[in-house]
């Protein structure tokens, strides 16, 4: 082989070599668009709309207290304390 082929030959590589480099990034930037890494995960938020009982059990002053503490709060307004 004569100098010149392998300076083509050496040439030739190195414009391969670029073209799988750039082929590369390629592929990588669109395998992180279309499989993006995860969100941080957190708690979920249960809600719902209160129905017409749950309304209703408001009105008349229903509460999610212990039937001690009620007893405890009439007891001080019966007894003045």
């Amino acid at each position: 082989m004569t100098t010149e082929l392998d300076e083509r030959l050496v040439a030739a590589f190195e414009q391969i070599a670029e073209a799988l480099a750039g082929i590369d990034d390629t592929q990588k930037r669109q395998f992180a668009k279309q499989w993006p890494e995860p969100a941080k995960r957190r708690e979920a938020i249960v809600t719902r709309v209160p129905t017409e009982e749950d309304l209703i059990r408001e009105e008349q002053g229903a509460s999610d207290e212990p039937i001690e503490e009620w007893i405890g709060i009439r007891e001080k307004e019966f007894l003045g304390r």
